[in-house]
């Protein structure tokens, strides 16, 4: 009976060891609170839909402190656990649309790379303000190999055009 328990005991903890080290890492949609309101894809030829698509930005709108506006950035290339890209992520909030690099900025950027995604990054006191987004990743974690890019000028805000 001994040797029974022994060996079921060694199952269980082989079974729970499984589980917690094959749990699928966390996406960038679960890293901000609120509704998602837009999605933008970086791509190697910047807007439109040319070029290799490497990341995309994720934006979400949560009411709590006077309005917050979240986004981050998540890999859609090289997204396998084990490949580090540099990869960098701004917000920032302006009072008018096509507005130009605003004075206040939020990022996020690791000189060891991301395996899945960057951010979060937020801005409070967002609500009736056009949003700012820029975006970078590389193909390699050392700001070098091939850059795909993406700017969104005064998006989601009264007066703000959808870029």
């Amino acid at each position: 009976m001994k040797r029974l328990l022994a060996t079921l005991g060694v199952v269980l903890v082989a079974a729970v060891a499984g589980a917690v080290a094959s749990a699928p890492a966390a996406s960038a949609h679960e890293v901000c609170s609120g509704t998602r309101i837009d999605t933008y894809n970086v791509r190697t030829s910047g807007a439109g839909t040319g070029g290799t698509h490497y990341a995309t930005i994720r934006l979400y709108y949560s009411s709590a402190n006077g309005g917050t506006n979240c986004a981050s950035l998540e890999k859609v290339r090289w997204h396998d656990g084990t490949t580090r890209n540099d990869m960098y992520l701004e917000i920032g909030l302006c009072d008018y649309s096509g507005c130009p690099r605003p004075s206040v900025l939020v990022s996020n950027h690791s000189p060891n790379g991301y395996l899945y995604y960057a951010g979060p990054v937020s801005m409070r006191s967002a609500a009736k303000r056009c949003v700012y987004l820029s975006a970078h990743m590389y193909s390699s974690r050392d700001h070098s190999g091939t850059r795909a890019s993406r700017t969104v000028r005064g998006v989601h805000g009264p007066g703000c055009p959808d870029d």
